[in-house]
């Protein structure tokens, strides 16, 4: 029991911190983890996972388009009629779609590949933003005084740093790599549907 009443004296003062700042300061503050300043290595794998990232959802928006194709080019249509006998066949006209084979079977290649390419591209750049996190607020915990230390439990404090680092990284993974490819997805559902059937078929999504 006492060890829960500091834990929430604690988040209480914290809590107090950080009541009069808005979630945009917030996103600004943490944005410089991201996108650091003179790391231009880490900024460049970044924006290699951002391109990624559109590829990916790209890919699988553009799949199902060759594989129309490719059940287009194998139902059989009517070329001539032949006169057998006194009556009439119809020859079928199938041709084999090796183009729209070879345009899907790449795109489902790089619908395998560009996720993981993207995470290996953000790997640094979330090694890095767990690294300075957790460099920061340990100076700012041996900047502290000596009563602080004494009466707080500095280990559970390293270990919530620890997690708090790796939690920021995760996050901006999930917001990133899945909010926005939803977001890319839908944007592009709706594209397809106003421009290849009726607009009102929009209404369909929502």
């Amino acid at each position: 029991m006492r060890r829960c009443g500091k834990r929430d004296q604690i988040g209480d003062f914290y809590k107090q911190q950080l009541k009069g700042v808005s979630h945009s300061q917030i996103l600004l503050k943490t944005l410089p983890y991201v996108w650091p300043k003179y790391q231009y290595r880490l900024r460049f794998e970044f924006l290699l996972s951002i391109l990624f990232m559109i590829a990916a959802a790209t890919s699988e928006l553009y799949a199902p388009i060759p594989m129309r194709m490719i059940i287009l080019t194998l139902t059989p249509s009517v070329s001539n009629n032949t006169a057998v006998n006194g009556g009439t066949v119809f020859t079928p006209n199938i041709r084999l779609p090796v183009r729209p084979v070879i345009i899907y079977g790449l795109v489902r290649i790089g619908q395998a590949l560009f996720p993981i390419a993207r995470d290996v591209c953000f790997a640094s750049v979330a090694a890095y933003t767990e690294r300075t996190i957790a460099l920061q607020t340990f100076h700012h915990l041996q900047s502290l005084s000596l009563s602080f230390h004494l009466r707080r439990e500095t280990g559970a404090i390293l270990r919530s740093v620890s997690r708090g680092a790796s939690t920021y990284s995760l996050l901006v993974k999930s917001t990133t790599f899945l909010l926005v490819p939803m977001l890319i997805r839908l944007i592009g559902i709706c594209i397809i549907f106003a421009l290849l059937y009726r607009w009102y078929l929009l209404r369909l999504l929502w």
